[in-house]
């Protein structure tokens, strides 16, 4: 007996086009999205990755506020955010890079994907990377901004009269993977944007992969 083996056509996901599209409409999202929060109020401005006080700080924030403190949780907040918007540009050349070497054998289930399926596989692909990227930068900005000392303050006043006790933060750390969201939110934000609306297509390539 003989077995015939049928070949399936190869064009069904690897096709060249669909996945040229994504990786322009990713960097051209990614390219948006860090001159969006790298600027003053990138991200102070934007309610939706404005970087809080850090959660383990909540009862601390809550009993300066009680007080009438706020303005020292408003400073260390707006210090927290000054320094995302000054490191945010650090991660630019790390998130171009994962765009042209992000895994697209099946680019076709990205492309029918939800509104931010590519910018959903750019963050697995890439995260750590941004993370290193940022991770100086985030250190300088912090010391250039004042945002240590504005937590010291923060600290001290919370502390007055040993009523709360505040953990320790990593504030660095902290900021960077807060500016780290905020900066892939903002990525997601640009892709959805390129799907739904065809003024955002800027070629040919990409209003006609994006347009059907």
């Amino acid at each position: 007996m003989v077995v015939v083996l049928l070949a399936w056509p190869a064009v069904a996901h690897a096709n060249p086009d669909v996945v040229a599209a994504i990786r322009e409409a990713l960097s051209l999202a990614v390219e948006r999205s860090i001159a969006t929060v790298g600027h003053p109020d990138g991200f102070y401005g934007n309610p939706s990755i404005r970087i809080p006080v850090p959660e383990q700080l909540n009862k601390a924030e809550a009993r300066l506020r009680y007080v009438g403190q706020e303005r020292v949780v408003e400073r260390f907040e707006a210090t927290m955010n000054y320094a995302a918007e000054y490191a945010a540009p650090a991660a630019r050349p790390a998130l171009l890079s994962a765009v042209n070497d992000l895994p697209l054998d099946d680019g076709r289930r990205v492309l029918a994907g939800g509104e931010t399926a590519a910018t959903d596989a750019l963050r697995r692909h890439a995260l750590g990377r941004v993370i290193a990227a940022l991770t100086p930068a985030a250190a300088q900005a912090t010391e250039r901004v004042g945002a240590a000392r504005r937590y010291k303050r923060f600290l001290k006043d919370a502390q007055f009269g040993g009523l709360v006790n505040v953990p320790p933060v990593d504030l660095d750390a902290y900021v960077v993977t807060r500016t780290a969201d905020g900066i892939f939110h903002a990525i997601g934000q640009e892709e959805r944007r390129i799907r739904l609306d065809p003024t955002a297509r800027p070629s040919p390539l990409v209003r006609q992969v994006f347009g059907r």
